[in-house]
């Protein structure tokens, strides 16, 4: 509560595998360090005015994080020689921050976040980086920043944009997103997939009124298969490339709306499968 601190937990050798915290108005949760820490699961609740303190050792092997951010509350860095961290499960509101995720070795496997009207998700930036899942929503005026690391391997991504939100680039030198499953309302856009190699292999996108897709452009893209449902007024922007091997293309289009071109050095698209409507 108020006024207390809990003392950190500091030893050559700690084996501690679970803390289940709960931090009040002005409290602490001092540093958890040692040489050698087996801290498996982290729950904590942070409220107005606390701050969570940086998780860091020489080795540290947590694997799950569960943590709840309100207004004016911050998550400390994870930063490690090597981190395990597998899990995060992250609910950010109005003011509040992730710390950056960085170290030498990450190998970060799923990501759930909830953002907020004024929150951020900072950048998960590595030399070596394994996130394969996120699922992220955004609402008004949040922002998701950019996935960019020198190797990154994120297989999936579910997002969901609603009015005013933007997903930052994805780029790399080396990308494997193979799925990418998104929903744009009115008034967002989903930035470009660019790379030196992409291996985007489906791409499900529903959009509404007013709502692009930013082009899909890369030295090498081995997109295989594009489902896309294009409302009034709704453009699917260029595929482009220098080799494009997309084999299917299921597209439904409704009145007001156009599909861009299919150009590129070499295309072996295999099946079109297009439903034009009136006025299209």
């Amino acid at each position: 509560t108020a006024g207390t601190t809990l003392c950190t937990l500091s030893s050559h050798k700690t084996t501690l595998r679970s803390l289940v915290c709960t931090l009040t108005a002005g409290t602490t949760l001092c540093t958890l360090s040692s040489h050698k820490t087996t801290l498996r699961s982290l729950v904590c609740t942070l409220t107005a005015g606390t701050t969570l303190c940086t998780l860091s050792s020489h080795k540290t092997t947590l694997r799950s994080l569960v943590c709840t951010l309100t207004a004016d509350t911050t998550l400390g860095t994870l930063s490690s020689h090597k981190t395990t961290l597998r899990s995060l499960v992250c609910t950010l509101t109005a003011d509040t921050t992730l710390g950056t995720l960085s170290s030498h070795k990450t190998t970060l496997r799923s990501l759930v976040c909830t953002l907020t009207a004024g929150t951020t998700l900072c950048t998960l930036s590595s030399h070596k980086t394994t996130l394969r899942s996120l699922v992220c929503t955004l609402t008004a005026d949040t922002t998701l920043c950019t996935l960019s690391s020198h190797k990154t391997t994120l297989r999936s991504l579910v997002c969901t944009l609603t009015a005013d939100t933007t997903l930052c680039t994805l780029s790399s030198h080396k990308t494997t997103l193979r799925s990418l499953v998104c929903t744009l309302t009115a008034d967002t856009t989903l930035g470009t997939l660019f790379s030196h190699k992409t291996t985007l292999r489906s791409l499900v996108c529903t959009l509404t009124a007013d709502t692009t897709v930013g082009t899909l452009s890369s030295h090498k893209t081995t997109l295989r298969s594009l489902v896309c449902t294009l409302t009034a007024d709704t453009t699917l922007g260029t595929l482009s490339s220098h080799k494009t091997t997309l084999r299917s293309l299921v597209c439904t289009l409704t009145a007001g709306t156009t599909l861009g071109t299919l150009s590129s050095h070499k295309t072996t698209l295999r099946s079109l499968v297009c439903t034009l409507t009136a006025g299209t």
